[in-house]
């Protein structure tokens, strides 16, 4: 059977993203839960600049958004939460990092990113 192709996200769909998912790890995390999802390390400094980064050069080299998928469910997959349920609760509860800092544009894309990975959460 063959996957399915996901489509390109859009570069301030990435962003969104980015800042959405990054208080779900820490920096230690990060890296292997990059390498879980098969993206290479791109640098960066802030969490969502270096989750950005690896995730535009991942869209870029393979011409599609399945690794940023398969990111997405690596980094919220509830396993990773298994001995940290404050953590995930408190990830949950605050919607994400990205809608506090956002402009109303900016914080309703964070909503939508956020559906989204509900979505793939189903």
């Amino acid at each position: 059977m063959a996957s399915q192709v996901v489509p390109l996200f859009s570069e301030s769909s990435l962003e969104t993203l980015a800042r959405c998912l990054e208080g779900a790890a820490t920096h230690r995390q990060l890296g292997p839960i990059l390498q879980e999802a098969g993206i290479e390390e791109n640098g960066g400094t802030p969490k969502w600049e270096r989750i950005l980064l690896a995730l535009e050069k991942c869209q870029r080299s393979d011409g599609q958004a399945n690794r940023i998928m398969r990111f997405v469910q690596v980094i919220l997959g509830p396993v990773r939460f298994l001995n940290n349920r404050d953590g995930l609760e408190s990830y949950r509860s605050s919607g994400g990092s990205a809608t506090s800092r956002q402009s109303p544009s900016g914080a309703a894309q964070a909503t939508n990113a956020r559906r989204g990975v509900a979505f793939l959460q189903s």
